[in-house]
């Protein structure tokens, strides 16, 4: 009876502010999960990850957790500046095991493309239009990524220079003997 009340004094007391207590728990994950987080052990990074979901299970405003937690993943997985994405693979499959797959389905698709791209990407550089001089010394980094996956950014005109629009040119004819 007592641990009982005691959850719902808690739970009530920490969905008091409506959305802020899980825009702030994204935030302090973007913290630990981002490129200024100081490097932590497996363990002590799985120990704050389950302190986290023991947070996360009483948030009354779970969708919104997951918008900003989804907003902080693109910009951390986009720019290249997850400090593990075996980290992130662990908060989005506690995600799931509390929330369901519905829940979580967007944000594995995120980093499903990430791993997809890197693959690509490597066996782009393996190819004989990565080696056969049309690239010269640029060192092209490419993501290809699923539409309404990802956050949605206004889209601008723009004007590459020739020299990298060859370079897209040569990594578009990859792609598409890749998956015609």
């Amino acid at each position: 009876a007592f641990g009982h009340t005691l959850k719902d004094s808690f739970e009530s007391f920490i969905n008091e502010r409506r959305n802020k207590p899980a825009e702030l728990l994204a935030k302090f994950l973007d913290s630990k999960l981002g490129p200024c987080s100081k490097k932590e052990t497996v363990k002590d990074m799985e120990g704050l990850i389950d302190k986290v979901m023991a947070i996360f299970r009483f948030l009354s405003s779970k969708d919104v957790f997951e918008a900003f937690y989804q907003k902080d993943l693109a910009v951390r997985l986009l720019l290249g500046k997850s400090a593990s994405l075996d980290d992130e693979q662990t908060v989005v499959s506690k995600i799931k095991a509390q929330c369901g797959p519905q829940f979580s389905a967007t944000l594995e698709r995120m980093l499903k493309d990430i791993d997809l791209s890197r693959d690509l990407l490597s066996a782009f550089r393996e190819s004989e239009e990565s080696r056969d001089g049309r690239m010269g010394d640029v060192d092209l980094n490419v993501l290809v990524l699923r539409t309404g996956t990802w956050p949605k950014i206004p889209l601008c005109d723009l004007q590459m220079p020739v020299r990298l629009s060859n370079h897209q040119d040569v990594f578009r004819s990859f792609y598409l003997r890749q998956y015609p």
